[in-house]
């Protein structure tokens, strides 16, 4: 069974009795905002002096009520936004392109019934009420009489094809449209999962952007106080403090444009899923790598083949040209029909006389000659089935390549999170080396900077990194035609 889990990392024990350490709220590996633009830097510190507690203090009721007050309120859950499940629940009741792929599924599907109604007897009536009016005259005596009467005839009538090549290839064509209609709609719902998550994890990427950039901001405007701080001592130059404030004025436009950034995938997410609710997008709490079953290319790219939409609707498509060449070819062939009538007339004009008649017939049709119009259709009919057969193995090949890019993604991007993750512990650890070494006088301000930078880098790679991993095993799933309402709700436990 394929199955794409997390894998947790274990948690270190604790023991009985002893409080939790105080956790701020992190999101990504950075400290969480107070305020507005109240971002912590990546290498702030922070020391806060705590005073000392009064001794045994005492509680009366009134303190009591309040606290239990306080934890009823911090016990109401606090609406967090949409995940990718939720999202993709507003997506498919208001993309533009999933419902109109639903309303092209429902015409389709009518096709079954149209070719059906091929084979199925054809019952007509027909009336006929006139009036006529006229005058005769006799040789004999010279008298004209005049006339005027109102005939009726009613008639029905009934045809069912009896033999009929042609009918029959027409009925599986139009039953392999309204399949293939369906499996359209299935193709599109997967496009619009795929879709919106690309567009979500944009989001939170740009979101992550913003973060990493605020914080950059507020570090370089930190750093650049402490750098004037040290020329006013004689420590630093006028170069290294006008250095800090380029980097710090940079960042303020990477700030701006992480920003603007922002704004479009927001936008591009509203295009998908209409009006975004608040807090959404939820941003991922704490991210866990996926683990792919089976782990083995093979077995995957055997999965696409036998059940990837693309494939399976190419392969439909292929065989409506199949019968539509059947039904050109059927032309050549004779067809017989079992037709029935009756007729009832009255003709008050000859003594309100009336005529009734009844018949049961076999009608065989023979095709002798049409100008050529018949083997020019089957000529016609077998071209595309050639073009049908090639846009199957190119949707094939697709397939296979887009699969093993996913599969293969899924473990580049894992072995990439690893080296970044080591990468920016060495960062953080370089960055604490060169402070050391600045005041030391063994470092430069510039290193320091430099390596305030690579941290910063290094996260921004590591969160698309992140992202990547989470698309590719999504992409995976959903070409195998295995992606499920269960896996997106493991990416939302995220």
């Amino acid at each position: 069974m394929n199955k794409m889990t997390p894998v947790g990392a274990a948690s270190r024990p604790r023991m009985a009795g002893t409080p939790p350490p105080p956790r701020m709220p992190r999101r990504n590996g950075l400290p969480a905002a107070n305020g507005r633009n109240g971002l912590l830097a990546a290498n702030a510190e922070c020391h806060v002096t705590r005073p000392a507690p009064p001794p045994h203090p005492r509680i009366g009721p009134g303190l009591a009520a309040y606290a239990l007050l306080c934890l009823f309120i911090w016990a109401i859950p606090v609406h967090a936004g949409e995940g990718l499940a939720g999202l993709l629940a507003l997506a498919r009741d208001n993309d533009p392109d999933y419902k109109a792929a639903a309303a092209a599924r429902d015409a389709g599907v009518q096709a079954r019934l149209i070719g059906r109604a091929q084979l199925l007897p054809a019952i007509s009536a027909s009336l006929e009420v006139g009036s006529q009016h006229g005058d005769y005259t006799r040789r004999a005596t010279s008298l004209t009489t005049n006339y005027s009467d109102e005939p009726t005839t009613v008639a029905w009538r009934l045809s069912q094809p009896v033999f009929d090549l042609g009918k029959w290839a027409g009925y599986k064509e139009e039953s392999s449209r309204a399949r293939l209609a369906e499996l359209k709609f299935v193709e599109a719902s997967t496009e619009l999962t795929l879709r919106l998550s690309r567009t979500l994890f944009d989001s939170l990427l740009a979101a992550d952007n913003l973060v990493l950039a605020e914080a950059q901001k507020e570090a370089y405007a930190s750093q650049r106080k402490e750098a004037e701080q040290l020329r006013a001592a004689g420590v630093l130059t006028l170069t290294d403090v006008e250095d800090t404030r380029a980097r710090e004025l940079q960042s303020q436009a990477n700030a701006i444009e992480a920003a603007y950034g922002l704004q479009l995938r927001h936008r591009e997410l509203a295009r998908i899923v209409g009006t975004l609710p608040p807090g959404s997008p939820r941003p991922l709490k704490q991210f866990t790598p996926l683990a792919i079953e089976p782990d083995n290319l093979d077995a995957w790219l055997r999965a696409v083949e036998e059940a990837n939409p693309k494939i399976i609707s190419a392969r439909v498509a292929t065989e409506i040209t199949a019968h539509a060449a059947d039904r050109a070819r059927a032309g050549h062939y004779p067809s017989v029909d079992l037709i029935a009538s009756a007729t009832h007339a009255r003709d008050p004009n000859t003594t309100d006389s009336q005529q009734n008649s009844q018949s049961i017939l076999l009608r065989l049709s023979v095709p002798i000659y049409e100008g050529g119009r018949t083997t020019a259709g089957a000529d016609r009919a077998a071209a595309l089935r050639i073009q049908a057969r090639e846009e199957l193995e190119g949707a094939r090949r697709e397939a296979m390549v887009k699969a093993a890019e996913a599969f293969l993604g899924i473990g580049n991007a894992g072995a990439k999170i690893r080296a970044l993750e080591q990468a920016l512990r060495a960062a953080e650890t370089s960055l604490q080396g060169a402070k050391v070494g600045r005041d030391a006088g063994l470092r430069t301000h510039t290193d320091v900077l430099n390596a305030q930078q690579q941290i910063f880098s290094v996260r921004r790679d590591l969160n698309k990194e992140r992202y990547n991993h989470l698309l590719a095993g999504i992409q995976l799933k959903a070409l195998a035609g295995r992606l499920t309402d269960a896996d997106l709700a493991l990416i939302d436990r995220m």
